[in-house]
């Protein structure tokens, strides 16, 4: 029998998984990288490796106009019984929770471009904004998974800033990978899709703009 009823739309998913040992294996690597606390980590280590001043106020302030808010909603949802869970898992609960994060993504970066701020997360936040749009695009027809994009972007922003002593952290990639599709929450093919969309919209704009 086939496996697809695992990544319909509609499924229930079960806790069967998580039982097992590599299931709560799988379970705390896609906790421990879920997309805001990747973005996180990937706005604060880029933030130690740049020369700007004030690095850290910019830092602070991308956190609280970029990730705390989408967040909290999302949260909000979930307590609301309005998603199954945090991750929304289920295709079409991402679509509401999308636009809002795509909305707040486009405040922010007008607001950061109105505070005349450096290049570097001027940029960041156009990346973000690309990704969150064609992330909403995709998720509409397809299960595109976010894990994967947030991991690729990861790579990219590491890479750009810590240049060769990037390289070992980029095994975070497949390892998150393999969480997502250990708990049958995507396809091998909707994991990679995320992260080659990661890839190329973190790493396209930061070569553009000469930053890479």
């Amino acid at each position: 029998m086939s496996n697809n009823k695992n990544f319909s739309s509609n499924v229930n998913y079960s806790n069967d998984i998580t039982q097992t040992f590599w299931g709560q294996v799988a379970s705390y690597i896609s906790n421990i990288f879920s997309p805001p606390l990747v973005v996180i980590y990937g706005i604060l280590i880029s933030t130690y490796y740049i020369d700007t001043s004030s690095r850290w106020v910019w830092a602070t302030l991308f956190i609280m106009l970029f990730v705390l808010p989408p967040t909290l909603y999302v949260v909000s949802l979930l307590k609301k019984s309005q998603i199954k869970d945090f991750h929304m898992n289920v295709r079409n609960e991402r679509v509401k929770p999308l636009l809002v994060m795509l909305i707040n993504t486009l405040v922010g970066v007008g607001i950061f471009y109105a505070l005349g701020t450096p290049k570097f997360f001027i940029v960041f936040t156009l990346c973000c904004l690309i990704s969150v749009l064609l992330m909403f695009f995709f998720t509409l027809s397809w299960k595109i998974s976010g894990h994967g994009l947030a991991a690729g972007g990861l790579c990219v922003i590491l890479i750009t800033t810590m240049h060769e002593a990037a390289i070992p952290f980029t095994v975070i990639v497949p390892i998150i990978a393999w969480s997502r599709v250990k708990l049958c929450r995507h396809t091998v093919l909707q994991t990679v899709a995320g992260v080659i969309l990661g890839f190329l919209t973190f790493g396209i704009p930061l070569y553009l703009t000469g930053l890479i």
